[in-house]
């Protein structure tokens, strides 16, 4: 902040998520922008997947405000799911998948969720808990998730959001009583990417691989919000042992990855 209290934007970061694209679809498009197990777009592809993103949310009823809650793994369609849901101005709730059934249960009815996108196999496990998610009015199975953001029409020309309304809740461990949600605003999750993008000089070179789970909301952070802003490629992988790490970083080329301290040693 300046003296007079004027918030400033740092290295030119972008004022909202849904912004973050905006540089290098203007300066380079066709550079490669995700790479995953099953998707490799540039960023005039990632683009157009979370504008149709943006359009299946919508046409489920998403409206700015609402809770939507993704457990779903480490592939593109949590990534275009996540953008879709900034773009409404809807307020993100990630779902560990490793999380028992009754723990998902509650974190879905603590944040009063109302849509759950999931692989098929929670969407029919989370059938017992349904009746006490009084909020939770649509749940999405992954394939029915990719069946309708593939047939959708880009959602174009949406009202600006507002910067510092909620849009995420990260909910903390629960080891000492129930887990608690940490509401985050979009200036929040772009100022950690337009920090360490200044600061290390990062740059189009970049490619970044990451291997935890993206519903952790920090890694949502640290994946397309933060390579965006340099330009670079995100490397999601779907291993998380050190051999599976080790050939992705190879095959990929990673020059920056983050991870658990046990992989790296």
């Amino acid at each position: 902040m300046t003296a007079h209290g004027t918030v400033m934007q740092p290295f030119d970061m972008p004022a909202r998520i849904p912004d973050v694209f905006a540089r290098p679809l203007h300066h380079t498009p066709d550079r490669e922008a995700l790479v995953t197990r099953g998707v490799r777009w540039s960023y005039r592809e990632l683009d157009e997947e979370c504008a149709r993103a943006a359009g299946v949310l919508r046409d489920f009823g998403v409206r700015r405000g609402d809770r939507v809650a993704a457990s779903l793994p480490n592939e593109a369609d949590i990534i275009v799911a996540f953008h879709g849901a900034m773009r409404l101005g809807a307020v993100w709730v990630g779902i560990n998948q490793a999380l028992a059934r009754p723990e998902q249960a509650f974190l879905l009815d603590d944040s009063g969720a109302s849509l759950l996108l999931c692989d098929d196999e929670t969407e029919i496990a989370l059938g017992s808990e349904r009746p006490g998610l009084t909020d939770l009015g649509t749940v999405i199975g992954l394939s029915a998730w990719r069946g309708a953001v593939r047939t959708s029409d880009p959602l174009r020309d949406l009202p600006a959001v507002d910067p510092f309304a909620p849009c995420a809740l990260a909910y903390t461990s629960g080891t000492t009583g129930r887990p608690k949600g940490a509401v985050h605003s979009q200036h929040n999750l772009l100022l950690p990417g337009a920090s360490i993008v200044g600061t290390r000089g990062y740059d189009s070179g970049l490619r970044k691989g990451d291997c935890l789970p993206l519903t952790i909301l920090n890694l949502m952070v640290l994946t397309t919000l933060l390579v965006a802003q340099a330009g670079g490629t995100v490397v999601v992988m779907d291993q998380m042992y050190a051999q599976g790490v080790a050939e992705w970083i190879e095959r990929e080329r990673v020059n920056v990855w983050n991870g658990p301290p046990p992989i790296l040693h």
